[in-house]
């Protein structure tokens, strides 16, 4: 019997050795850091032999605060001018992320009854230099563009400033809100009037460098609230082309 299990024995430790029945080893742990560099995740990996490479994730949106990419062109919409809108540091950051990548061409949807006049300077500024790096501006008016969308709308670039045949226009003069309670001197009253004097100047510079009209024509507009169909506008040279 002893001799029977003798050789029972030996012949299930052959069949373990032949059969590769080991123990397994223990799991190697694998690191994992995902790194992202200018918009690009790198996932890099340390610990074992066969994850060698690294693997990058291309996001043209990531870092966009109001922009979206598609192919080589930049797509923006701009509402409401500061404010709970767009304000001029959003604008500026996705600029120089355009700069940045290369983009040369930015499409903007412009449906805008104004806002902040010291936000649309802003931005309209902010495109004139961007035009300035060879980046082709095609704004598209819709709806209204009126008070400090109108700087905006007429920074495109030349043959970029397009409108549907409903978009209507509005000029007027720099205005102040105030609300709560504070009192005001005279001369308070007379540093706020020099500041809309300075809005206004600004304001009618941008137009009649970008229009056919003269300065004399723009301040007249201004002062009594100008209304401008976009077969006006046509003609004033604001549009370029009615859709």
């Amino acid at each position: 019997m002893k001799k029977h299990l003798f050789i029972l024995s030996i012949f299930l430790a052959l069949a373990l050795m032949l059969g590769g029945c080991v123990a397994s080893p223990k799991p190697q742990p694998i690191n994992l850091s995902v790194i992202i560099p200018d918009g690009n995740a790198t996932v890099e990996s340390s610990g074992v032999e066969t994850i060698n490479k690294s693997m990058a994730i291309e996001n043209d949106q990531l870092g966009f605060k109001a922009c979206r990419v598609f192919e080589d062109t930049a797509y923006m919409a701009i509402k409401t001018i500061g404010g709970w809108g767009k304000s001029g540091d959003d604008v500026w950051f996705d600029l120089q992320l355009i700069r940045k990548r290369g983009i040369k061409k930015l499409k903007i949807y412009l449906l805008s009854g104004g806002g902040s006049p010291y936000d649309g300077l802003s931005v309209s500024d902010e495109l004139r230099l961007l035009k300035k790096d060879g980046v082709f501006i095609e704004i598209h008016g819709r709806g209204i563009i009126a008070s400090a969308a109108v700087p905006i709308y007429l920074s495109a670039s030349k043959g970029g400033r397009i409108a549907s045949k409903n978009t209507t226009f509005l000029l007027h003069p720099a205005k102040i809100e105030k609300g709560g309670y504070f009192s005001e001197n005279l001369k308070d009253l007379q540093s706020q009037a020099k500041m809309i004097k300075m809005l206004n100047d600004s304001y009618v510079s941008i137009v009649a460098e970008n229009s056919n009209l003269s300065r004399e024509t723009v301040t007249d507009m201004i002062e009594k609230d100008t209304w401008v169909t976009a077969e006006q506008a046509l003609e004033y040279g604001f549009v370029d082309e009615i859709r």
